[in-house]
């Protein structure tokens, strides 16, 4: 999409904006219909402009900006290996041996951008948990950024907060959100109260540290178990229900406490698409359609026995093996397979 500001830098710049405009009332909706933004451009700037938001794929605008660039003054495939600041303008060395001398240097270059790296350093990528689709960026479904863990530096630090992670691990797992206070992780990891508030904003975000450490061990369960077992109703809900089972304690403390807990909430949703997701893709199933129905059967049926236990539709424990093999059955008539 360009809006009228793109649109009229692109003409100051010599690129041909013939024919682009497309004045409406526009909506941008999500997945479920929903209307996330609604866009009415006045009526004195679709005159003057020819449009509001313009329409044109990305290739075909790339094509007209090539068109519009003088002859020899884009090179590409030319790697540059050195940047040096010479007060007065900028000296490039290319991969080549060559150099280039310029007034100024603008950074575009990408994720992995040279001019970035020359002026902050390199750092590491970060995940943004964004999901794209078709085109679009279904909002409602991205997660907010996470409470900063404010990491420590030193390695004394770095073992300091991570027994204070363990022992928050450990109080959540005995006794739910209840039982995770400053007081008893100071405690039980031999911290002062100071040296967590310096890492995470309060019980609140030390639950959220210790939320994140669990995922990572989550994951790598999902990854080991699903990675291991061939498609199927069974081996998808094995996999699965395996997964709560080696987790039960932490993840049914978290999800009772994402009840009250906004943030946990939508953390929550997005795990729980993702498990849903690779369940579905395990399933082995003739139509999409089918497949995420009974992978939601599935993952509801493991999130109820991880909050209310293997007892409570009868007094006899049920196993992890019977409950497993219910399960396969319940699928298989979602599927259409049983």
């Amino acid at each position: 999409m360009l809006i009228i500001s793109d649109l009229v830098g692109r003409r100051n710049c010599g690129v041909d904006t013939h024919d682009l405009g497309a004045p409406c009332h526009s909506t941008f909706r999500n997945a479920a219909g929903h209307v996330r933004a609604d866009v009415r451009i006045p009526d004195d700037v679709v005159e003057r402009y020819g449009g509001g938001f313009i329409g044109m794929l990305r290739p075909d605008l790339y094509r007209r900006m090539l068109a519009a660039l003088p002859e020899g003054m884009l090179h590409v495939h030319t790697e540059v290996a050195e940047i040096a600041d010479r007060g007065d303008h900028v000296e490039l060395t290319l991969k080549g041996g060559s150099t280039v001398r310029t007034p100024l240097l603008v950074g575009a270059d990408g994720i992995d951008s040279t001019v970035r790296t020359h002026v902050w350093g390199a750092s590491p990528k970060r995940e943004h948990r964004l999901q794209i689709i078709g085109g679009y960026c279904p909002m409602s479904d991205v997660a907010p950024s996470a409470s900063s863990i404010r990491e420590p530096q030193q390695a004394r630090s770095r073992a300091s907060w991570l027994r204070v992670v363990a022992a928050g691990r450990d109080l959540l797992a005995e006794g739910g959100y209840d039982a995770l206070t400053i007081s008893e992780v100071c405690r039980r990891a031999g911290v002062t109260a100071p040296s967590i508030y310096a890492r995470v904003d309060g019980r609140a975000g030390l639950l959220r540290a210790v939320y994140e450490d669990v995922m990572q061990d989550v994951v790598a369960s999902e990854d080991e178990l699903f990675g291991s077992t061939e498609p199927s109703v069974a081996g998808a809900v094995g996999a699965a229900a395996t997964v709560f089972d080696r987790h039960s304690a932490l993840m049914g403390a978290i999800i009772r406490q994402a009840v009250e807990d906004p943030w946990l909430l939508s953390h929550g949703a997005m795990t729980s698409r993702r498990l849903r997701s690779r369940i579905a893709g395990a399933l082995h199933a003739r139509s999409a359609e089918a497949a995420a129905s009974a992978a939601r059967v599935v993952y509801e049926a493991c999130v109820f026995r991880t909050i209310y236990g293997p007892t409570f539709w009868s007094d006899e424990p049920e196993t992890l093996d019977e409950f497993c093999a219910r399960l396969t059955r319940v699928a298989e008539g979602v599927l259409g397979d049983g």
